[in-house]
């Protein structure tokens, strides 16, 4: 089993509100600070001392810093997807196209609210490659299975449901970068309609098919973004701040006997 399906075996969950609170505090200080300088840059001290927790109290709960940001990769995989299908239950019965534009809309406003998530998530490249890899993977899968169901539905062409899930991933991830992330002011209902357009459309001309037809409609594409804004930075930023490329360099974690109870 990936870490991605699995979450349990990460964290040993608290059993009062008051312990409750604490892990929160714990995750959203080690969110912040891997944000802001990357996971090799941060200890397991700094996570304590931001969350104004011991060090005691971070191993009743995380064996590790690793199992705490392999417990975020799964969270933001999870709150990811349930939000999308969330989204698309609400309206009820809908054709992939929808699903489609639904999901896609869903994923560019959740980076929009939340542009660590990019960091966060590529920086698994230098920490440990399979994290990356089942992240996306599992992704992947879920994704399959409902192209297989629109196909048997007669919804989609009997393409490669693999690639094709992969060829989606990326269009929303590298949208969301452009559209999302680097730029705060499109109207990202827009960017959506425009991207369902394509998907639509194709992108490549027909030989027979007259110049003008398409150059017709490309005005419209130019008005999807607004201003771009360059991401801005501060020493510390907090999570819901703008992006910044994650570091690589290792360091090495200290360790401290836990306390002598849970919470």
């Amino acid at each position: 089993m990936s870490p991605a399906d699995d979450t349990d075996s990460l964290v040993n969950l608290p059993k009062t509100e008051r312990g409750e609170r604490t892990i929160a505090r714990i995750i959203e200080s080690a969110e912040q600070l891997f944000y802001a300088k990357g996971y090799h840059e941060t200890s397991i001290k700094d996570i304590t001392s931001k969350a104004g927790v011991g060090l005691g109290t971070f191993y009743l709960y995380f064996k590790d810093k690793k199992s705490l940001y392999v417990h975020l990769l799964t969270t933001y995989n999870h709150q990811i997807r349930k939000e999308i299908s969330v989204k698309i239950h609400e309206k009820g019965e809908v054709t992939r196209r929808e699903a489609e534009r639904i999901g896609i809309l869903t994923f560019l406003e959740i980076v929009r609210a939340k542009p660590h998530y990019y960091n966060i998530i590529w920086e698994s490249l230098y920490i440990d490659k399979q994290l990356f890899i089942d992240y996306y993977s599992t992704f992947g899968k879920y994704y399959n299975r409902q192209l297989r169901e629109a196909q048997a539905k007669g919804e989609i062409k009997p393409w490669n449901p693999e690639i094709m899930a992969f060829m989606l991933m990326g269009i929303s991830n590298f949208v969301g970068l452009r559209y999302a992330l680097f730029d705060s002011m499109s109207d990202l209902d827009r960017v959506a309609d425009e991207v369902i357009r394509i998907l639509d459309q194709g992108i490549f001309m027909d030989p027979k098919e007259p110049e003008d037809s398409a150059d017709s409609e490309v005005s419209e594409v130019s008005e999807v973004s607004g201003a771009s804004e360059a991401p801005k930075t501060s020493a510390e930023p907090e999570v819901s701040g703008a992006s910044e490329a994650p570091k690589a360099s290792a360091e090495p974690e200290a360790s401290a006997e836990p306390e002598a109870s849970a919470e």
